[in-house]
C-alpha cells in the first residue's frame, strides 16, 4: 500500500469514526470517560485513548465536570440551537416585529399569571399594536406593545385598576 493510499484510508476511517461518535452522542448516551467511548466503538474501530481525545476535541466535545460527562462546546450547542431556531421560524411562518417596543410588568400571583395574561390578550386582541402578554412562573405578567400605543394602553390599564381598587374598598 502506498503512502497516498494509506493516508486516504486513514482519512476515510477518521471520517467514519467521527460519524459514529456523533451518532453515539445523538442517541443521548452518557459518555463520562474515554474508556466508555472506546467500548462503544470497539466493534467497529480499533482506537486508543489518544485517538479518542483528539476526535472529541476535533468534534467540539468537552468534559463538563458538573454533569460528569462529555457535552458539545458552547459554540457547538449555540450553532445547533441557531439551526433549530431558524428551522422553527421558517416552519411557523414567524413574523419579526421591529420598532420601539414598550413593556409593562404586572405583579400578580403565580396561580393567576397565566389566566391574567390570557384575559389581557383577549381584551386587546383587536389592536395590532398590542404584541402579547407573557406569564412568568413567579407571578409577573409582561405585556408588550408598540410605544405609540403606550398612552392608550396605560389609560385602559389605569381604568381597570381603578375598578379593582373601588371593589377592594367596597369589600373592606
Amino acid at each position: 500500500m502506498t503512502y497516498k493510499e494509506e493516508s486516504s484510508d486513514k482519512a476515510k476511517q477518521k471520517k467514519l469514526r467521527h460519524k459514529k461518535i456523533k451518532e453515539i452522542f445523538d442517541q443521548d448516551v452518557v459518555i463520562n470517560s474515554h474508556a466508555t467511548l472506546i467500548s462503544k466503538l470497539k466493534n467497529n474501530f480499533k482506537v486508543e485513548q489518544a485517538t479518542i481525545s483528539r476526535d472529541l476535541r476535533e468534534l467540539g466535545y468537552v468534559y463538563d465536570k458538573n454533569q460528569g460527562k462529555y457535552i458539545p462546546k458552547r459554540s457547538v450547542r449555540k450553532s445547533s440551537l441557531l439551526s433549530e431556531v431558524n428551522r422553527l421560524l421558517v416552519d411557523s411562518n414567524a413574523v419579526v416585529h421591529t420598532g420601539v417596543m414598550e413593556m409593562v410588568l404586572i405583579k400578580s400571583s403565580a396561580e393567576y399569571a397565566l389566566l391574567l395574561s390570557q384575559k389581557i390578550e383577549e381584551y386587546f386582541e383587536d389592536n395590532e399594536d398590542f404584541k402579547g402578554a407573557l406569564p412568568h412562573m413567579n407571578g409577573y405578567v409582561a405585556i408588550y406593545f408598540h410605544s405609540k400605543f403606550k398612552d392608550r394602553f396605560l389609560k385602559e390599564l389605569k381604568a381597570l385598576t381603578k375598578e379593582l381598587d373601588a371593589k377592594k374598598r367596597a369589600e373592606s
